[in-house]
């Protein structure tokens, strides 16, 4: 699984591309809980549900992390990602020397570039919903009101 990740990196794509499972792009998508495509991890210590079928710029997952399950390696990409544990407990750790202790109800954001990594460490499995964001508009957006003090959002073309 994570040789498929790391490859799907590499590529620009993500696994559902690779899989040859990739939905034509959308601006708006609807997924019923019992179409969600999976993903298992080999040991079976990770499920991984694709909530909303990858559209550009953006994954929602939520991972189911069995008890010892963990991100088997130190990542590092592009964007920014949002972490809720909906239950259980994660421990995650950022580059240089941060460690978060995450239990039910906390969240997390970073940007993406800082090494990061994170283990299930309790004895139950834990339920994280996660959330990469590529949106280089977004930056772009950001960039420019922090310089001229004003907000505006790039326009959706038909």
């Amino acid at each position: 699984m994570e040789a498929l990740f790391r490859l799907g990196e590499a590529l620009r794509t993500t696994l559902p591309t690779l899989k040859g499972e990739e939905l034509p792009p959308a601006k708006r998508r609807f997924v019923p809980a019992d179409q969600r495509p999976r993903f298992v991890t080999q040991d079976k210590s990770i499920i991984i549900e694709d909530i909303i079928s990858k559209p550009a710029g953006m994954e929602a997952e939520i991972s189911h992390i069995a008890p010892g399950g963990l991100s088997n390696g130190i990542w590092s990409h592009k964007g920014q990602e949002f972490v809720y544990v909906l239950s259980g407990h994660l421990s995650l750790w950022l580059e240089p020397d941060e460690e978060y202790e995450l239990k039910t109800g906390d969240t997390l954001y970073f940007h993406s570039h800082l090494m990061h990594r994170w283990k299930n460490n309790s004895d139950e499995t834990t339920v994280v919903l996660w959330v990469n964001a590529f949106l280089p508009e977004y930056a772009q957006v950001r960039s420019e009101s922090e310089e001229t003090g004003r907000i505006s959002a790039p326009q959706d073309e038909d």
